[in-house]
């Protein structure tokens, strides 16, 4: 198969889909997805990247785990780049990604059942097969002159059954609120949304709407205690709300049709992921898919 795009997201599906399936069953991957993934014939996962080794925004720890995988050989396609020698970038978490792609840079086929190939410089520029299913993929090569990517006009095909497409991510605008149309996020000053540099009362953002799509879950975590911390010195000014009590807000709520998820749901909700791990043996708790399966795993007392 191959994975098209730059970022940790590219990184999780390759990892998945090369991990075997008796290590994802010790994680919390839903049952239905657990058992596709034991009928899955992947045996090589092509990442494809755009720019040069040196350019990714991988975070560390996510491109370090591919290659702690069980076997799994990770491949390096990089037209000889690294082994040149690549100017050091400033950037630490870009240092570390250059030197751990770097030591793979040697690596050659092994023994292993499954591969992940990381193939820097290319761009892929044609789907090709027959009767509706893809069986190729034609990337071009590219070059970076001044900072921007060109193809080359040259290229190659990787044989693929499976195409995925994660190449990012924009924000959309916000009726009301400023938007910042180049970087996709509302404008805002450490999550206090800001109009023409001054703040808009009572409006702030948090994760990839405030900073763009970057970062994980513990960047988001501190995101938002940075968010809420502006909040928390804006309270005393802020406007007086139409709907003060806790009450009132479920009565707004009912008047649209909208049955909140409380605290107490949450909990049944996460009984039943753990119920479902304690099933299945070996895993502390398996994920309930789905929007309506989540809402009535909330809303039945009897996991509890």
């Amino acid at each position: 198969m191959v994975v098209v795009g730059a970022g940790n997201v590219a990184l999780d599906i390759a990892r998945v889909l090369a991990r075997g399936p008796a290590e994802m069953a010790t994680t919390d991957v839903p049952e239905h997805v657990l058992a596709t993934l034991r009928r899955s014939a992947v045996r090589d996962v092509h990442v494809v990247v755009r720019r040069g080794p040196q350019h990714v925004r991988f975070t560390p720890a996510e491109l370090r785990q591919i290659g702690e995988l069980d076997d799994v050989d990770v491949l390096v396609h990089d037209d000889g780049v690294l082994a040149a020698g690549v100017e050091e970038p400033e950037d630490r978490r870009q240092k570390q990604n250059l030197e751990m792609l770097t030591a793979w840079a040697g690596n050659e086929p092994g023994t292993a059942s499954r591969r992940i190939h990381l193939h820097f410089l290319r761009s892929p520029v044609r789907l090709e097969g027959a009767d509706g299913r893809v069986e190729h993929v034609v990337l071009e090569r590219n070059e970076v002159r001044d900072g921007k990517v060109l193809g080359t006009g040259e290229q190659e095909t990787v044989d693929a059954g499976l195409v995925v497409r994660a190449i990012g991510y924009s924000g959309e605008p916000i009726p009301g609120l400023p938007f910042d149309d180049e970087n996709g996020i509302v404008p805002n000053d450490g999550g206090r949304v800001v109009r023409d540099g001054v703040p808009v009362p009572g409006s702030y953002v948090t994760g990839w709407i405030k900073r763009g799509p970057t970062g994980v879950i513990g960047t988001n975590k501190h995101d938002a205690v940075e968010t809420v911390g502006k909040l928390l010195e804006d309270l005393a000014d802020l406007p007086e709300t139409r709907y003060p009590d806790r009450d009132a807000i479920f009565e707004r709520f009912a008047e649209y049709g909208v049955e909140p998820v409380t605290w107490d749901d949450w909990l049944n909700l996460d009984a039943e992921e753990i119920r479902l791990g304690e099933v299945r043996g070996g895993a502390e708790r398996v994920k309930v898919a789905g929007l309506d399966a989540m809402l009535d795993a909330c809303r039945s007392a009897a996991v509890r």
